[in-house]
């Protein structure tokens, strides 16, 4: 019974093209890219100036996740570091942005988070959002970060 039930469950929430995702399908899919073993990845690091000022104002780090069979993005995590320190997760399915995850801490030292937020995609739309606190980012943004990632990695890893 459990293998019928395991090949039902498998084609039921395969996607097909044009097909919304559900918030639980998309959480199903983030929690499959967090536990894959396998993945490449690629490191870039920056820094922000102020404006007229040679020095630095902050930094950033982004680590581009890619699967090794099929080179898709699937996961770009950024930490900032300018007044605060802040964590943001893209996910992606067929190089589409599907999940966002942000927190926002008081420092990089510090563990007292400010805000934090889920939010979920499709075809670049905004489907749901959990936000807990005051939230600094607007979807729209993500959004468009998301398509500038799609063409960092095509960059990054010659795909």
């Amino acid at each position: 019974m459990k293998p019928l039930f395991l090949a039902l469950s498998l084609v039921l929430t395969t996607p097909i093209f044009g097909q919304t995702f559900t918030v639980i399908q998309i959480d199903s899919i983030v929690r499959k890219i967090d536990s894959t073993s396998g993945l490449r990845n690629a490191i870039v690091d920056g820094y922000f100036k102020s404006k007229g000022s040679k020095g630095q104002k902050g930094g950033f780090s982004d680590t581009f996740w890619v699967t090794s069979s099929d080179n898709n993005l699937v996961k770009v995590e950024r930490g900032e570091a300018l007044n605060q320190f802040i964590l943001k997760a893209y996910y992606f399915y067929n190089n589409d942005l599907i999940f966002v995850k942000s927190s926002t801490y008081e420092s990089q030292l510090s563990s007292k988070r400010i805000s934090e937020g889920d939010y979920y995609f499709s075809a670049g739309v905004l489907l749901a959002k959990r936000e807990k606190d005051e939230p600094f980012f607007r979807p729209e943004d993500f959004v468009k970060q998301a398509t500038e990632y799609l063409i960092d990695a095509k960059s990054l890893f010659k795909l």
